[in-house]
């Protein structure tokens, strides 16, 4: 029972309510970026759904970005950052609804929502992320050698396990991560994995926000190789917090330097 009220208490802070939104596909044929409806599975068997998205205009193989979105959300969310990620700057994306959110809630056939995670299934999330990056690899358009993620929110703490564990990823940023009360109890910060080392990593967090903002600073100092906390002001976090100012476009420069 304490672990499901510790996990009640994990599913409050990330900021939403555990009923699911339905995902539609947005249109971003208009702005020069090709989509593509994808699925594959993870190791422990959520069948997970998303979009990959390309351009035309571009040369392949390309570095490729797979899309975090934050708690209670779905990849849907990212619609509005594909543009300038895809069209203009030249990267494949690969945004999929994480498992228990939006379409991907059936594990090894069978219903499995957030409804029905514990602390443990909240833990496995990372697995997503593999199975995302073993799906690029089958793909011509991606360069398996330069593959980022970029997460908020809740995944921004999967981005950042994800950094530390597997070595495919080459360059990672978590947009208003949590860390000091998940340290409590070791939900997706890493530090109980043996051998976890997380790497190239950007933070952003905006100072009103003053939990993710420390919960940055601490990661950061946990991270190897480069590794950079950027501030913003206001209390903006996660997705909104990429659509305030420069944000987005720090992101991208960051990317393109590192990845």
């Amino acid at each position: 029972m304490r672990q499901y009220l510790w996990l009640a208490i994990f599913l409050i802070g990330c900021g939403g309510s555990t009923t699911a939104p339905t995902p539609t596909e947005p249109d971003l044929t208009a702005q020069h970026a090709r989509l593509e409806p994808v699925q594959f599975q993870t190791p422990d068997g959520f069948l997970l759904f998303g979009t990959l998205f390309s351009s035309p205009n571009h040369p392949t193989p390309r570095p490729a970005v797979i899309l975090l979105h934050p708690f209670n959300e779905n990849h849907v969310q990212w619609a509005d950052f594909v543009p300038e990620l895809v069209a203009e700057r030249g990267y494949l994306a690969l945004a999929f609804d994480l498992r228990g959110h939006g379409s991907s809630i059936f594990r090894n056939g069978q219903p499995f929502t957030l409804q029905d995670f514990s602390l443990d299934d909240i833990n496995q999330m990372p697995l997503d992320v593999v199975a995302a990056i073993a799906f690029l690899k089958t793909r011509a358009e991606a360069d398996p050698n330069r593959i980022g993620v970029i997460g908020t929110d809740l995944g921004a703490n999967i981005a950042f396990v994800s950094a530390g564990l597997f070595p495919d990823i080459k360059a990672t940023v978590s947009v208003s991560p949590s860390f000091r009360e998940n340290q409590t109890q070791e939900i997706l910060i890493g530090t109980n994995i043996p051998g976890f080392a997380p790497r190239n990593i950007l933070y952003l967090a905006a100072f009103g926000d003053g939990y993710a903002y420390t919960s940055s600073q601490t990661m950061s100092e946990l991270t190897r190789g480069v590794t950079a906390v950027i501030g913003y002001q206001g209390t903006g976090r996660g997705l909104d917090l990429l659509a305030q100012g420069n944000a987005w476009t720090t992101v991208l420069d960051w990317l393109d330097k590192n990845l």
